[in-house]
């Protein structure tokens, strides 16, 4: 099971780890491996939402790893909105950028986490603000490596010659699921709204 969600992974992983006997992988560690993995000057920086940023959940994976990294944290609540609304370029979307990841560029920081999966659709105009001497580490691409790798481990990995079927489930309803899944995966999906006790 893979917890697609910076913030679910930060507030719920250990309780979701309980609940089942699966493996259930959350995209933090795996960010933070690659960070520590590419990072230069020890100088590591970290965007995500509000409740990702507070819950310092980054902070702690990072400490316990490797104590003399200097970390800094930036919260970014409407970069989410941007993407959501589809405006992933123009003046606005720069001044908002600016605004929000001066601090980092003004810290030195060499790497920075994208620390909510909605941020990888604004890389090119992060990647303008950071300069390209500073690397970009994408949690969904590594949470994707990770999970691969434990399927392989596991002697779970399937090679298929036909594409998967997809299934979306919902606990409510979204409006907008169909414009942000032709957004983010380049086609419609259909979704089924189901009680969160109901089995799917």
């Amino acid at each position: 099971i893979v917890v697609a969600c910076n913030t679910i992974s930060a507030l719920a992983l250990p309780l979701l780890r309980k609940e089942t006997s699966l493996p259930v992988i959350g995209v933090l560690e795996p960010a933070v491996a690659k960070a520590l993995e590419i990072t230069r000057n020890q100088r590591i920086g970290i965007i995500g939402t509000i409740a990702t940023i507070r819950s310092k959940a980054y902070f702690h994976l990072i400490y316990r790893r490797r104590r003399e990294i200097s970390f800094f944290a930036r919260a970014c609540p409407l970069f989410v909105v941007l993407v959501e609304e589809n405006w992933l370029k123009g003046k606005i979307v720069e001044d908002i950028c600016h605004y929000y990841l001066k601090e980092l560029k003004k810290n030195k920081v060499d790497t920075l986490i994208l620390g909510c999966t909605h941020y990888p659709l604004l890389k090119k105009i992060i990647r303008k603000e950071m300069g390209r001497k500073v690397s970009l580490v994408d949690s969904a691409e590594e949470v994707v490596r990770m999970s691969k790798e434990i399927l392989k481990e596991g002697k779970l990995l399937v090679s298929r010659t036909k594409p998967a079927g997809h299934h979306f489930f919902f606990s409510d309803e979204v409006p907008n699921f169909r414009k942000i899944s032709r957004q983010f995966l380049g086609r419609d999906f259909k979704a089924k709204i189901i009680q969160v006790d109901q089995n799917v």
